[in-house]
């Protein structure tokens, strides 16, 4: 959501919050049941300013969610995700931090990742030598969606990985910790990691993927992203891992399922996957 937007809408929202809820106890209700921090620690001139505060940082899926819950109007997103040349359009955006002595590995996960609908930002493969790499890799994290942090056991030596963490948790970003042969420390060092044996594991991108559609600040973008991945499916294969996602998702609106459809009859490596077509009719349909 590029600033302007999202400034407009924290506008609304705060007005909301005033006109709907206007208590304290009541503003700390909806904050809390949509995922956001609360603070009874502070100095607020009034319930505007605190719900302002508690605003910062906040991921745009969760903005609109707000917004749907207070039944706003909200304006079209009027900057592509292709503002960025190391962003696929349309493809959650997710910066993986690694060292270098895995670049290889990383991008082999980078391209399973892409099947699932995943963008990932890897340093090595995404900076043009022309482009400074520091604008680049802050570009990167202030635009992506979600962080993901490979620890391996060189991962805190690098001085660019722990900044890059900092960065993110600065930027409140959702911090996806993989714990390979490093446990999570510092910033992130209460953040439930995951767990893999080695960066090429086999599962590791679905293990990702299932964090993603789980989270509340970041389900909403992965949905999309599942969808749209699933109508440029460009194998069988593809199609049968995305088909099995989309059957696990809960009401899927008329929309979606219109995508969905219309991938059945435009791709091939669609239409032709075992099964897919058996599948459609058993989706969950919203009411």
């Amino acid at each position: 959501m590029d600033p302007a937007r999202k400034i407009r809408l924290k506008k609304q929202l705060v007005s909301a919050f005033l006109t709907k809820e206007k208590s304290v106890m009541n503003i700390d209700l909806v904050l809390h049941e949509h995922g956001l921090r609360t603070s009874d620690i502070g100095n607020w001139s009034d319930n505007a300013q605190y719900a302002l505060s508690m605003l910062e940082g906040c991921a745009d899926e969760v903005l609109v969610q707000l917004a749907n819950y207070f039944e706003l109007e909200i304006e079209p997103n009027s900057v592509p995700n292709k503002r960025f040349g190391f962003w696929e359009a349309d493809y959650f955006r997710l910066f993986v931090s690694h060292t270098s002595k895995f670049k290889n590995d990383v991008g082999e996960l980078k391209g399973k990742l892409r099947l699932r609908g995943i963008s990932a930002f890897v340093a090595h493969d995404d900076i043009e030598p022309s482009n400074e790499w520091q604008t680049e890799i802050e570009q990167a994290l202030q635009t992506c969606d979600a962080f993901c942090a490979l620890l391996t056991d060189d991962f805190f030596e690098s001085n660019w990985c722990s900044q890059e963490i900092g960065y993110a948790v600065g930027l409140r970003k959702f911090i996806v910790p993989i714990r390979i042969s490093c446990d999570p420390c510092g910033f992130i060092g209460k953040i439930q990691a995951l767990s893999a044996k080695s960066i090429d594991e086999p599962l590791l991108s679905e293990k990702i993927r299932n964090l993603l559609l789980q989270n509340h600040s970041t389900c909403l973008s992965m949905r999309a992203s599942t969808i749209r991945a699933f109508r440029n499916s460009s194998s069988y294969r593809q199609s049968n891992d995305l088909i099995e996602t989309i059957s696990t998702l809960p009401a899927l609106t008329e929309e979606e399922l219109s995508v969905i459809r219309e991938a059945v009859q435009e791709n091939e490596q669609v239409t032709e996957a075992f099964g897919v077509r058996q599948a459609i009719p058993k989706l969950n349909v919203s009411q």
